[in-house]
């Protein structure tokens, strides 16, 4: 019982000053920044370059895995010879049955649909026309002013560096918005 009072009042000390919003979001990036066992700013990719933003940067260590992710992901997609169905964000509150449609082509590529429908006859599961109803899409909530200005340029300035071409030409869509 001590070791979950002890918990629960951790916890509610932790939430008054990480608290749901801008202010909660900004002391939890400062919290992780502070962390001596950052990944980016050890690796051999820190370059003179990004050093003169990178402590401009909010989370960074967040931004330099989801920059690596897509870098990984965009060479995997290459050595492969995949075919890649890119989906912004934003599509699906402006046309969502548009981007169901581009998907579902994939993902019959992918698995014929006779060979599909049949296992799920055969199991009393729902078929690929039936299954494919839509639940509504609410668009979410944007946190573009979770960031000062100097904050988002700097992370562009950091994404536009580290990004391979391919990932970039992908990435700055949401620059532009």
């Amino acid at each position: 019982v001590s070791l979950r009072d002890n918990a629960s009042k951790a916890s509610k000390q932790w939430l008054k000053s990480h608290p749901n919003n801008k202010l909660g979001f900004q002391q939890w990036c400062r919290d992780h920044d502070e962390d001596d066992d950052s990944s980016f700013t050890t690796t051999k990719y820190m370059t003179q370059e990004i050093s003169t933003f990178v402590n401009k940067v909010p989370c960074l260590d967040d931004f330099y895995r989801y920059i690596q992710f897509h870098n990984l992901a965009s060479q995997v997609i290459t050595y492969q010879n995949l075919d890649v169905q890119v989906v912004h964000y934003e599509e699906y509150g402006t046309n969502v049955t548009g981007v169901v449609q581009r998907l579902r082509t994939l993902y019959d590529w992918m698995i014929p649909p006779e060979e599909e429908d049949a296992k799920k006859k055969k199991k009393g599961k729902k078929t690929r026309e039936e299954d494919w109803s839509l639940p509504e899409f609410l668009v979410g909530k944007k946190y573009s002013d979770y960031y000062t200005a100097e904050q988002t340029d700097a992370i562009w300035d950091l994404l536009h560096v580290m990004a391979h071409p391919r990932v970039w030409k992908t990435l700055e869509f949401y620059d532009s918005l």
